[in-house]
């Protein structure tokens, strides 16, 4: 099968590099631990300016050196040549810059750090947008995505949906699970279906359990 995986957060543990980088610039900011950069209140309270900030300083930090040395989440190099080993075309699908020498030095580092042949193609796309396109593109068939308005798009186009559950988005994965997504702002959840999204994706709790998920789905 054509299996898309994200990087950051689910290959890569991005948001501590980030947050450090974000600290080595502002040393008197405080900026919360194991929550998205995007969601960070320093980029500003109005939307527009907000987004805009938080593009141009991750754009700042994808040319840094740091960008190159993001160290592996527990298991994925490990299990990622297992899925390669089991047959799969394995393609990485990253919102992280539409820049092509971005996702040249990403490309290269993941094949550093997991091997080469085992990454089929890495494909980049601009910060924070739709993935509905490349999944299509490459007749991507499984999704593993910590994003929950990607795997609600995955679901939608009928590919198996795999969240992915990170330090990240641990509380909003409870807080659909629970029914307790009032505890978020409103828009947040406007973005997607979150009772679709707990009846038709499928949670993995680690690699070994992305695994496990995907040996059970039949093609």
């Amino acid at each position: 099968m054509n299996i898309a995986i994200d990087c950051d957060e689910v290959i890569l543990d991005t948001t501590p590099a980030v947050r450090e980088f974000y600290i080595s610039l502002h040393p008197d900011t405080f900026i919360p631990e194991n929550e998205y950069s995007g969601n960070w209140t320093v980029f500003g309270p109005d939307a527009a300016a907000h987004a805009a900030n938080w593009r141009a300083f991750i754009d700042d930090f994808a040319n840094t050196e740091n960008f190159a040395r993001i160290p592996p989440l527990p298991g994925a190099v490990e299990y990622i040549r297992q899925l390669k080993r089991d047959g799969h075309r394995i393609f990485v699908l990253s919102s992280i810059s539409n820049d092509a020498a971005v996702c040249d030095r990403r490309a290269a580092y993941l094949e550093k750090t997991i091997g080469p042949g085992v990454i089929d193609r890495v494909v980049c796309i601009t910060l924070a947008t739709s993935k509905k396109e490349e999944l299509r593109r490459n007749n991507a068939d499984i999704l593993i995505d910590d994003t929950i308005r990607n795997i609600d798009d995955a679901i939608d186009m009928g590919i198996h949906a795999i969240l992915f559950k990170c330090k990240e988005n641990a509380k909003i994965i409870r807080a659909m699970q629970c029914g307790e997504t009032q505890k978020f702002p409103h828009a947040f959840f406007q973005q997607f279906d979150s009772a679709k999204v707990c009846t038709n994706a499928l949670i993995a709790d680690g690699w070994p359990s992305v695994v496990e998920i995907v040996r059970s789905i039949k093609n």
